[in-house]
């Protein structure tokens, strides 16, 4: 399963509402912001290949942020 890393205890955006009660609200896909990624031509969206692009873009950010952070 896809995820943005480590959950964390609180955060600097903690004083909005949303974020406050974010444990609150379920776990679940949003099909329409996966729409955005769907490839041109296409009308469904490979979720598969939209979490293996995601993940090798998560990876590439964090390669080039240690790049960055060992000069």
């Amino acid at each position: 399963m896809l995820d943005c890393g480590k959950p964390v205890a609180s955060s600097v955006v903690d004083n909005l509402p949303s974020i406050v009660n974010r444990h609150g609200y379920p776990h679940v896909p949003e099909p329409e912001v996966a729409v955005i990624f769907r490839t041109k031509g296409s009308t469904e969206v490979d979720m598969n290949q939209l979490e293996m692009q995601l993940r090798a873009a998560k990876k590439e950010v964090l390669i080039m942020f240690f790049f960055v952070a060992i000069r």
